[in-house]
């Protein structure tokens, strides 16, 4: 999301698109998210958002530090 901010800055909405009013970094993903995975069970959520994520890019567990 910085970079992309960045590229707003930088080159305003020349190249960007769709034109974006306000930086990406503003639009808030959580509340899709939380819309998406609405009922689905929390494990579930867990492994679909962080876990598959972690595994397949080697991201080291914070509580195991």
């Amino acid at each position: 999301m910085e970079r992309m901010d960045g590229a707003q800055r930088q080159y305003g909405t020349f190249f960007l698109r769709p034109r974006l009013p306000m930086p990406p970094s503003e639009y808030n993903a959580q509340a899709v998210l939380a819309d998406i995975f609405g009922g689905v069970p929390d494990a579930i959520r867990d492994t679909v958002t962080r876990d598959n994520f972690a595994r397949l890019f080697a991201v080291p567990d914070p509580a195991a530090a």
